[in-house]
């Protein structure tokens, strides 16, 4: 799974579009699962980082790293 981790600014990272693509689920469900994860909102917020990525330079997309 080393192929899912990423270094970005010296933190190990995950994109939720990664794992989405990886276990064949839709991105949507990952970021609702994520969101509807039952923990503390400071252990999301201090886990869960949103980012954004644009795809054929007209759709700009979210996601959860």
């Amino acid at each position: 799974m080393n192929d899912l981790v990423k270094s970005v600014s010296g933190k190990i990272v995950v994109s939720s579009k990664d794992v989405a693509d990886k276990f064949e689920r839709l991105h949507r469900h990952v970021l609702r699962d994520i969101k509807n994860l039952n923990c503390s909102s400071e252990f999301r917020e201090s886990n869960f980082e949103l980012s954004s990525y644009i795809q054929s330079k007209t759709k700009s997309y979210h996601v959860l790293r």
